[in-house]
């Protein structure tokens, strides 16, 4: 006699029974639960490959389909890099210039502009999960787009809300004034991306550093002395 192995639908306990008791009802060792041994035929099989013998085949008889091989997902710097050699370029190109974006600072939403989807890109590229496919081609375009297009407008928000505190700014309103804006950028990057919570949350708030960087490079100001337009003095 063979053995059958049994796996109560109560607790989902194992165990075996003797084959002489295939097709009875038992009562599980476990909890009492009473289950019917399957019989042998009733167990599962294992199918060879007759069932993947279908398809287009060559002249030799043989199967030409090939399985579909997952596209390595780990992130390289040989992505990344790119993106934050353009912000590096676009930084040091900055500080020989900030004389002309001193004498205008409304340009500082154009260097925004110009700095978001860089970041918004190479950001993701290190952030996001290897265990899933990559975002791609117009797929990846859209939403690096979608992202940086909400990370920017989220500027002159930040700037009207801290003209309304006028200037100086004590650094203690900033827990405050941070947290929403935290929030709705890194919401964005949640749901664009599919990003984790808190990685999402890094994302914008690199790109926030990133800016407040950019504009203390550009002669503008920054944003503790009162918003976006405050010069040095």
């Amino acid at each position: 006699m063979g053995t059958i192995f049994v796996t109560c639908s109560q607790c989902r306990s194992r165990f075996q029974a003797d084959e002489k008791h295939a097709g009875k009802s038992v009562p599980c060792p476990k909890c009492k639960n009473m289950l019917r041994i399957p019989l042998p035929e009733e167990g599962v099989k294992i199918h060879g490959g007759e069932m993947f013998d279908r398809g287009p085949k060559d002249t030799a008889g043989k199967v030409v389909l090939k399985p579909i091989s997952r596209q390595q997902t780990r992130w390289s710097w040989k992505i990344a890099i790119p993106a934050f050699l353009g912000i590096a370029a676009f930084l040091v190109a900055t500080w020989f210039l900030r004389g002309i974006f001193a004498a205008t600072p409304s340009l500082s939403y154009a260097g925004l502009v110009l700095i978001a989807p860089f970041w918004v890109w190479g950001g993701y590229q290190i952030l996001r999960d290897d265990e899933y496919e990559p975002y791609s081609g117009s797929s990846l375009w859209i939403r690096v787009s979608v992202v940086a297009v909400v990370y920017i407008l989220l500027w002159p928000a930040l700037d009207y809300i801290l003209k309304m505190f006028g200037s100086p700014i004590d650094i203690y309103w900033w827990f405050l004034i941070a947290p929403p804006f935290l929030f709705v950028g890194g919401l964005a990057a949640n749901a664009t991306f599919e990003l984790e919570p808190g990685d999402a949350f890094f994302h914008y708030a690199g790109f926030l550093i990133l800016g407040i960087l950019w504009r203390w490079l550009a002669g503008i100001g920054h944003l503790w002395n009162g918003g976006l337009f405050i010069h040095f003095t």
